[in-house]
């Protein structure tokens, strides 16, 4: 393939900051979404811009970098977090997850049911669900008996998340999530377990991101940031889940 190589125009002839921000400013392509906004001005000061401050615009400059703040501003202008929908999306997400860990898990029912059961609380919970929808299965549920599997279907969201944290091999790995887990082994023991103990606890981070959500109450401010923080995790989550 022919290279060709650029024509050095401006070469002993640099152009200045105006110039350079003029020749950015008409970008109207929206092929990559908010592309027309990439290029937005805002003040360099307290990290909101990276610009230099002593930088002077019918002078040239050593570099002249875009200002992700105001891009990322934009994207989220447009986007929809409010918390109705975002918890729309939060009980989407377990319920995918739920359906995937049932299959995952089921040569462990056993297992994952003692897991369940040993929190009075989400037993609770779940019993008060099957009483409406499936009284058959309390009992094999209540002791722990792999006839009573099927009340995975009806455990609270935090119950799932205990049970990821208690069963990571079976269900990282491309199992359930995309994350590693088993698969990190290094010659290093105690590196391995620092390696999976990572990996765990990121995608169990998501988790509670999007589970908090399910019960967020706050102040406008700070609801703010839970939404955004919670529309984010919710989306690392179905990236991960397999």
């Amino acid at each position: 393939m022919l290279c060709m190589k650029p024509e050095a125009r401006f070469e002993k002839a640099h152009r200045n900051i105006e110039w350079a921000i003029g020749d950015l400013i008409d970008v109207t392509d929206e092929s990559v979404p908010n592309q027309s906004q990439y290029f937005a001005a805002s003040r360099a000061k307290k990290g909101n811009g990276q610009g230099d401050e002593n930088n002077h615009k019918d002078k040239p400059a050593y570099t002249i970098r875009a200002n992700p703040k105001s891009r990322v501003e934009s994207s989220m202008q447009s986007e929809k977090l409010d918390r109705q929908t975002l918890q729309e999306q939060a009980l989407s997400v377990f319920d995918k997850l739920r359906e995937k860990m049932k299959v995952a898990l089921s040569v462990k029912a056993v297992e994952v049911l003692r897991c369940v059961n040993s929190s009075s609380g989400e037993q609770e919970e779940t019993v008060q669900k099957l009483v409406y929808k499936a009284p058959n299965i309390i009992t094999p549920f209540q002791n722990s008996e792999s006839e009573g599997y099927d009340a995975i279907d009806y455990v609270p969201p935090k119950t799932l998340v205990r049970v990821v944290k208690e069963f990571p091999e079976d269900l990282f790995d491309g199992k359930v999530f995309a994350a590693l887990f088993a698969r990190i082994s290094l010659s290093d023991s105690n590196a391995t377990e620092r390696l999976r103990g990572a990996s765990k606890d990121r995608i169990v981070s998501l988790l509670n991101d999007v589970l908090r959500i399910l019960t967020f109450t706050g102040n406008q401010k700070d609801s703010k940031n839970e939404l955004t923080r919670a529309s984010l995790s919710i989306k690392s989550l179905l990236g991960e889940i397999e």
